[in-house]
């Protein structure tokens, strides 16, 4: 009655609340987050929380010390270790001799921090993507981090030269795309580190060649010390986190991941487009087919969406506005990577907005998750498309009967 809630989050089995005085409170399946010891909650009365970023099965608040440096910010988790609710008295200590936590990242299982103060990363928690390959950590440990994403089992970072590296689990099915990237096949069920996967993706150099492009390394405000990024760890509607969307004023970068591939988009002033780079499991957007490719280089994304193993796109086509381009799993994976043709004049212009239904990922890798996408168009109908016990495939009137 007296400290209203400011926000809710959740886990896959709990919730958490946090109040306008920065207090935080629990319930739900102790497995899953809901409960907290004593000395947890001595932990987060001393800090006056300002946002919770969450896990599958674990908590992340973030804040600062209430009496102390107020900007510093440090971290307390809570729920079970091997979902990132137990970090290590080390990592704690990198964080805040980073002047605290800058963002915060969660993946199914694990946590990645950026730090303030150089914008080093570190990451703890389950065993797909709580504990950095080496090439990772050499990467995380030299700074300036200003991208970073995770898919359900991985995590991807990237500087503000272009260096990028990727850990966890990522090629779902064994087949990596080339630089070219084609999904012309799929090959059985097998887990491959993702720092592999993106090594045999062929996308570092060109994901160097982007960032140089645009200049990145000179504009990064890391490298003068005055950054005053707010920090928003999730991305809602239109809206873009500053790890996920980088802009520059000869452009901007834009990186978005799915349960199984990440795809990192660029485009310049005017919003043309400069490359279009995968990799992840090929059959669930780790790669583009040639086709696809061709209409996005010549078109203008303004939005990028994703199910579980699909990408749509809101793209400007010459003077047509509102078109959506997709790709990644197909109709036929119960994802929402494919258009049914009978859907694709519907979605040719005046598309506004793309809404996805997605599904929990399973603790351990795997794919074939059933997603779709629904689509609001300028005229008041909807389109809806992907996995058929989600959703119906079909173009809606609300105003018919």
């Amino acid at each position: 009655f007296f400290d209203q809630p400011k926000a809710i989050y959740s886990t896959a089995a709990a919730f958490a609340v946090l109040t306008e005085s920065g207090r935080v409170y629990a319930w739900g399946s102790p497995a899953a987050g809901g409960t907290f010891d004593q000395n947890k909650r001595k932990e987060l009365d001393q800090i006056n929380v300002t946002r919770i970023v969450s896990t599958a099965g674990a908590f992340c608040a973030i804040g600062a010390v209430r009496i102390g440096d107020p900007t510093v910010s440090t971290v307390v988790t809570w729920g079970p270790a091997n979902s990132g609710g137990a970090i290590s008295a080390a990592d704690l200590e990198k964080i805040l001799d980073g002047e605290g936590a800058q963002h915060v990242v969660a993946n199914r299982d694990s946590f990645v921090v950026i730090t303030k103060r150089r914008a080093t990363a570190l990451s703890w928690g389950g065993p797909y993507g709580g504990v950095m390959s080496e090439e990772a950590r050499i990467l995380a440990a030299r700074g300036y981090i200003v991208m970073c994403a995770s898919t359900a089992y991985a995590f991807c970072i990237v500087n503000d030269g272009g260096g990028i590296a990727a850990w966890g689990v990522n090629g779902m099915g064994g087949n990596t795309p080339t630089a070219e990237g084609t999904a012309d096949s799929e090959e059985s069920f097998a887990v491959v580190d993702a720092g592999e996967v993106l090594e045999a993706s062929g996308a570092k150099e060109r994901v160097r060649a982007v960032f140089e492009k645009l200049q990145v390394a000179n504009v990064n405000p890391q490298r003068s010390h005055t950054s005053d990024t707010a920090c928003v760890c999730h991305s809602i509607g239109k809206q873009r986190v500053s790890l996920t969307h980088l802009v520059t004023q000869l452009g901007d970068v834009t990186l978005s991941s799915n349960d199984s591939s990440f795809f990192l988009s660029s485009k310049g002033n005017g919003g043309v487009t400069i490359d279009l780079i995968t990799w992840g499991h090929a059959g669930y957007g780790g790669a583009m087919p040639s086709a696809t490719r061709q209409v996005l280089m010549a078109s203008q994304i303004t939005d990028v969406y994703c199910t579980n193993g699909a990408y749509a796109m809101i793209t400007n086509q010459g003077g047509v506005t509102g078109a959506v381009v997709a790709f990644g799993a197909t109709n036929a994976q119960q994802e929402a990577g494919q258009i049914p043709v009978t859907l694709q004049p519907h979605l040719r212009s005046q598309i506004k907005e793309l809404y996805s239904i997605q599904q929990m990922p399973p603790y351990n890798p795997n794919v074939g998750r059933q997603g779709a996408f629904s689509a609001r168009v300028a005229n008041g109908t909807w389109v809806n498309w992907g996995g058929t016990a989600l959703i119906p495939n079909e173009h809606i009137d609300p105003t018919k009967p």
